[in-house]
C-alpha cells in the first residue's frame, strides 16, 4: 500500500520526511529522515487524511505517493504504532508533536539561532494577530498568539536559543517557549494546531 509523503523544510537548509496513510477514521504517521536512513516517531491519531492542510489557512500540503521505505518498516516501528490503545488515539491536534521532536532530533543548522535573532525583528501578521519584535529585544502581540497552547505575555522580553522562541514579561517570572520552523524575507513559520502543519505569520 502506498503512503502519501512530504519533505518538510526546516531552519535554513534541514528537512524531516513524513509519511501518512488512512485506514478507518484513523490517520498513521510516520515521521523520520531519508537522508540519516531513520524513522523517530510512529503514531496512530484519530482523524482523516483531507483534514490535515499545509498551514492554518488550508493550503494543500503537497502529497507525493510513494511505497513506504524500508527504514520505515522495521519490527521496532510497528510496535511504536501498536503502543496505541485502538479507539483512544489522539487526535490530529498531536500531529505537531512528532514533526517538532523529529526536527529537534535532526536539525544540523547551528547558527539558526542567530539567523532567527536577525531576521525575526520587525512586525509579522497573521489571522488578526500581530507580532511585534524590536533590535533591543522587546516584543508586543496584538490579539491571540495561535502557535501556542498557553498566551504568552502581551509585552514583555523576547531572545532565542536553537529553535525556541522565548517570550518572557517584564520580570522575567513568566512566559513560554515556542518552536520555530523557519523564518525568511516574508514568512515566519510555527508548528500549527488541529490537523495544520505549520501557523504561518506574513511579515508586514
Amino acid at each position: 500500500m502506498n503512503w502519501n509523503y512530504a519533505s518538510l523544510p526546516f531552519a535554513r537548509k534541514d528537512t524531516v520526511d513524513l509519511y501518512v496513510r488512512e485506514d478507518t477514521g484513523v490517520v498513521e504517521v510516520l515521521v523520520g529522515s531519508a537522508k540519516d536512513g531513520e524513522c523517530y516517531f510512529a503514531e496512530r491519531l484519530l482523524g482523516r487524511l483531507a483534514c490535515i492542510s499545509l498551514d492554518q489557512r488550508g493550503a494543500q500540503v503537497p502529497w507525493s505517493f510513494i511505497s513506504l521505505p524500508a527504514f520505515c518498516r522495521s519490527p521496532e516501528i510497528d510496535a511504536r504504532r501498536a503502543e496505541t490503545i485502538p479507539g483512544h488515539e489522539p487526535t490530529l491536534d498531536s500531529l505537531a508533536y512528532p514533526i517538532a521532536n523529529a526536527m529537534n532530533r535532526t536539525m544540523k543548522d547551528r547558527g539558526f539561532s542567530r539567523f532567527v535573532k536577525k531576521s525575526l525583528v520587525g512586525s509579522w501578521l497573521a489571522d488578526g494577530s500581530v507580532l511585534n519584535f524590536t533590535t533591543d529585544g522587546n516584543y508586543s502581540i496584538v490579539g491571540s498568539f495561535k502557535p501556542a497552547r498557553f498566551p504568552p505575555p502581551t509585552t514583555g522580553r523576547w531572545y532565542t536559543g536553537g529553535r525556541m522562541l522565548c517570550m518572557m514579561n517584564e520580570a522575567n517570572d513568566k512566559g513560554i517557549r515556542e518552536a520555530i520552523v523557519s523564518v525568511g524575507e516574508r514568512e515566519l513559520r510555527f508548528h500549527g494546531r488541529d490537523g495544520a502543519l505549520f501557523h504561518v505569520y506574513e511579515r508586514a
